[in-house]
């Protein structure tokens, strides 16, 4: 039988998934400390990940994207306003000499090349940042264990169209979700809301999103029928979770990346 083991619990989860922060070059490029998405994948972790690896092979393979065959961790840091994304940049570190095509398709013309890293970007951020391309050298703190972290303020997250998924979005001022590896994968998430009631109403969506998902005959209704058993922690203005992914439901969930790939 799948099981999901839920740790919860608004202080201990508030600590596991502190906001991911940029480093010290996104001032350049947008001139300020607070970036509406900050991200970083490990690559190399994503890479050994008998569930993860499979796909980042195949993706790199079919889609110019051998830099993820390549790279140790890309870090990406955008502003962005009702939803959208104005502009951006991305790090890639631990590459040598200049970007090929198959190493990032067609943004390989434009990349700007430092020892040991590329950067790669769209709009003003990026080209502020060519100018002090040196300082792009340091990185995004990952998390231990995490294979993939982000923070996203509230203006950067697109609003859906479904009702209920607007609910469960509806005064989401911030979200920081982690992947995390090793022996067992687990996810992370902590959205904190602009105030205690809107935290209630969203975990409440969130299970009735859950709910009907479980009802539904396809690849996803699996984990959905294990998640609506866990429960989401509400304190405050924050709500949490952490999930911790069986090993069949990992062997389930490898099956469908497998299936998707070939």
């Amino acid at each position: 039988m799948v099981m999901l083991c839920a740790s919860c619990g608004g202080r201990t989860l508030s600590a596991d998934a502190p906001t991911v922060t940029a480093p010290s070059w996104e001032r350049v490029g947008f001139a300020t400390t607070d970036a509406d998405l900050v991200g970083a994948i490990d690559l190399r972790a994503v890479r050994a990940d008998p569930l993860f690896g499979p796909l980042v092979t195949q993706l790199a393979r079919k889609d110019d994207l051998g830099v993820l065959l390549r790279a140790s961790q890309i870090d990406v840091v955008a502003t962005a306003a009702g939803g959208e994304i104005r502009t951006w940049i991305a790090v890639v570190h631990d590459v040598n000499g200049p970007p090929s095509r198959s190493d990032l398709g067609s943004s390989a013309r434009d990349a700007v090349t430092i020892p040991g890293a590329w950067i790669v970007g769209e709009g003003p951020a990026l080209e502020r940042i060519r100018s002090n391309a040196g300082l792009a050298s340091s990185r995004v703190v990952m998390p231990s264990r995490a294979l993939f972290a982000s923070t996203v303020q509230g203006r950067a997250i697109r609003r859906p169209k479904e009702p209920v998924l607007i609910d469960a979005t509806e005064g989401l001022s911030e979200a920081t979700l982690e992947l995390l590896g090793g022996a067992h994968l687990e996810l992370v998430l902590r959205c904190r809301y602009v105030d205690a009631a809107s935290s209630r109403r969203a975990a409440t969506a969130a299970k009735l999103v859950l709910v009907a998902e479980a009802t539904r005959d396809d690849a996803l209704s699996a984990l959905a029928r294990e998640l609506v058993k866990v429960d989401f922690d509400v304190s405050g203005d924050v709500v949490s979770l952490r999930v911790t992914i069986s090993d069949d439901l990992r062997e389930l969930l490898q099956s469908y990346v497998v299936a998707a790939v070939r």
